[in-house]
Formats: structure tokens, sequence, C-alpha cells
């Protein structure tokens, strides 16, 4: 009998991203791409909702998380009772191209305004 053996690696380069309670956090609302979009404070960071799970996703969640953390975005992921939310931070949102949605066209909203 011929049993073979495979070796697993794990990137260890990149950690997992925080995961925190969503009720010790603050969100707020702002405009964006034409939109309102959900935002949240955590420390003095601004995140931006990037993906949204049911609780029963939530393999699904930590999958996307390090997914965007290993794509060099700074992620938060937040919890409650009701969903599982996967946050990126604004700065990195915009200084890096996210595999979930393209920054190409961003220009703040003074750079509009003056043209």
């Amino acid at each position: 009998m011929n049993t073979s053996i495979t070796a697993l690696t794990l990137d260890t380069s990149h950690t997992m991203p925080p995961v925190l309670i969503e009720k010790i956090v603050s969100l707020f609302s702002f405009y964006l791409d034409s939109q309102i979009q959900q935002g949240m404070r955590h420390k003095f960071e601004l995140y931006r909702l990037t993906l949204e799970f049911q609780p029963n996703d939530r393999l699904k969640a930590y999958q996307q998380a390090l997914e965007l953390t290993q794509a060099g975005l700074d992620v938060v992921i937040t919890v409650s009772k009701n969903r599982y939310v996967v946050w990126t931070s604004l700065r990195s949102s915009f200084s890096e191209q996210s595999p979930t949605q393209s920054r190409s066209d961003f220009r703040p909203t003074w750079e509009r305004l003056a043209v």
C-alpha cells in the first residue's frame, strides 16, 4: 500500500485581519461614487463596507478578508448576530486597486468641482 503525505505550506507573510464586535466600532455613512456608502471608524482609521455575509457564511467572510489582506489592503472584520462585514481602509482602497472594485476613476471632490 503506497501512502503519500502531502505537506501543506501556509503563507504566513499575511496575518488574519482583526475581528471586532460591531457594537464597539463607530458606523457612519458617506457619499462616494454617486451613492451613499457605509463606513466604519476603528481607532484612528476609516473603513468602507466592502463585503457583507450572513452569519452562516462566516468562513466565506474570513476567506475573502484574507484574500484582500494578501492583496495588500488594510482589512477589518466586524461581527454581529445578524452579519459578518469585511471592511477595507479608505486609505488603502484609494492607494491600491481593490480586487472587488476599481478605484481608478476616483478623484477627490475638490478636483471634480474645479473642472
